[in-house]
């Protein structure tokens, strides 16, 4: 009894410890299993994270390098129209220039120098971003845009064609057979039209006629009314109208000329009065 007892206490015991290492074994599996999946989550938790933060770090990094480097600084022009009439007033925009302006300079006509330091092109006539300006005279006009920033400018230019008219009276007779009225076409590439209209009332000749004959800045005839007499009547009207563009092209810019001319040539021909009208389109 004494010898088999602790026999049967050394086997039971044995299983016992055996048990134990296999749900010990079987526990450390789990345990095992359990903390790599946990490891696994914070990876790709991690991972995650990183990848977040670069993204935002490479935002961040752009949004201050465009903070760091400005946009280029460039003037731009926008205007309401380019052809006008005398007196009729054209809107410039320069809110489509870019970079980090502080001042916007407008002058308005580069021919002349008004602030007198022997630059016509850099008067200040207005100032601001957007402006408006009447031109008071005929011509073509160089309008120049200047933009500042603390350190540099930018300038645009634009050119603004102003059309011509003018109304004149004038009389011929066999004393006076001619009548010569000058005017502006700064332009003749850009120009559309040279109309010159003439009214004139009848005298008591049968043929009250008139002629009338253009000339160019270079002193060359552009056209004449010769092939087109009138006859007497209550009203006359002669018209000279140069209105293509090509003709135009091929004539020079300056001074131009409307000769009025007396036809006919007996000396107790009467006096004849007449309006004239020019104008000049861009």
């Amino acid at each position: 009894m004494f010898i088999s007892l602790p026999v049967i206490n050394i086997t039971m015991a044995d299983r016992i410890i055996k048990a134990e290492v296999v749900s010990s074994t079987n526990t450390s599996s789990y345990k095992e299993g359990e903390k790599k999946a946990r490891l696994t989550a914070l990876l790709i938790i991690l991972i995650l994270f990183l990848s977040s933060v670069s993204a935002t770090y490479i935002l961040l990094r752009e949004k201050h390098r465009e903070e760091i480097i400005p946009e280029p600084l460039e003037a731009k022009i926008v205007v309401s129209r380019t052809i006008v009439n005398v007196s009729e007033s054209v809107v410039f925009d320069a809110t489509k220039s870019t970079g980090d302006i502080i001042q916007y300079y407008w002058d308005f006509d580069a021919t002349v120098d008004r602030d007198g330091d022997g630059n016509p092109r850099n008067d200040a006539d207005a100032l601001g971003p957007v402006v408006t300006h009447a031109f008071n005279t005929y011509g073509s006009f160089r309008v120049t845009l200047t933009v500042k920033n603390s350190t540099e400018e930018a300038k645009a230019f634009v050119r603004i064609h102003v059309g011509y008219y003018g109304e004149f009276s004038g009389t011929v007779s066999p004393t006076k057979p001619k009548e010569n009225f000058t005017f502006p076409v700064v332009d003749t590439i850009d120009c559309s039209r040279v109309r010159i209209t003439v009214t004139y009332p009848s005298g008591s000749h049968r043929l009250n006629d008139l002629n009338i004959t253009l000339y160019d800045g270079n002193g060359t005839m552009a056209d004449d009314t010769s092939d087109d007499p009138k006859d007497s009547g209550d009203e006359q009207t002669e018209v000279i109208d140069v209105n293509s563009l090509q003709e135009l092209a091929g004539l020079y810019p300056g001074t131009w000329a409307a000769e009025v001319s007396y036809v006919l040539s007996a000396p107790t021909s009467p006096a004849i009065d007449f309006n004239i009208v020019i104008e000049v389109y861009y």
